[in-house]
């Protein structure tokens, strides 16, 4: 005849499933921290360049090869001038907005993306970026460069060097192009033969 558990065989087995379940629990919790379990990374647009899309990027200009913001012409742009980008991609275009603090004060400039990262040499930068190429090279032709077909973002500045542009094209930028604003000495030509031409490379941004 077999015996039937006592009350003291029963509350031992209860305890020890007790305790092989805290472990499990234990187990797993150390195999978190310690990153044995695959980690689901947050969901993000896709962006192929440096920094974050949709995110404004911030900068301090500098004369490094390396920085965000490189000046090439002070004391229009002088180091320690800020700037503020933020590109912005949505049903199928695109919106570029550039915020700028502590340049000369009352003076035109012209701004374009262009193709590359800037660099110290600023023609690093390349030309401009265009989502239908000119097979012609300076493009000057105003059926390929102008506001619609390229990003143009003139301003000028107030009595406190500040100033602020935006611009929104039908397009977004192709994988690997358009890395950077390049600010220029004047605002931009339209007149063919010159158009899309702005004089001087000032300074260089990174955004993208």
């Amino acid at each position: 005849m077999a015996l039937k558990p006592g009350k003291n065989t029963l509350a031992a087995a209860a305890a020890a499933a007790l305790m092989l379940a805290l472990a499990g629990c234990g187990e797993k919790d150390r195999a978190a921290s310690s990153g044995d379990l695959p980690e689901v990374a947050p969901s993000r647009a896709t962006n192929t360049g440096t920094y974050p899309p949709g995110e404004p990027v911030k900068a301090k200009f500098n004369e490094f090869e390396n920085a965000t913001a490189n000046t090439y012409h002070q004391p229009d742009i002088p180091k320690g001038a800020s700037d503020e980008t933020l590109v912005q991609s949505e049903g199928g275009g695109t919106t570029v907005s550039l915020k700028l603090e502590g340049l000369v004060p009352d003076r035109e400039f012209g701004a374009h993306v262009h193709v590359n990262t800037c660099g110290a040499d600023p023609d690093q930068a390349g030309p401009h970026y265009q989502d239908k190429k000119d097979p012609e090279t300076p493009s000057v032709d105003p059926a390929y460069a102008n506001p619609k077909n390229e990003v143009w973002l003139d301003f000028t500045t107030d009595q406190d060097g500040n100033a602020q542009a935006e611009s929104t094209v039908d397009w977004q930028f192709r994988e690997g192009e358009g890395r950077s604003i390049v600010i220029h000495a004047t605002h931009t030509m339209t007149e063919k033969g010159k158009a899309g031409t702005a004089g001087e490379r000032m300074a260089c941004i990174n955004i993208r």
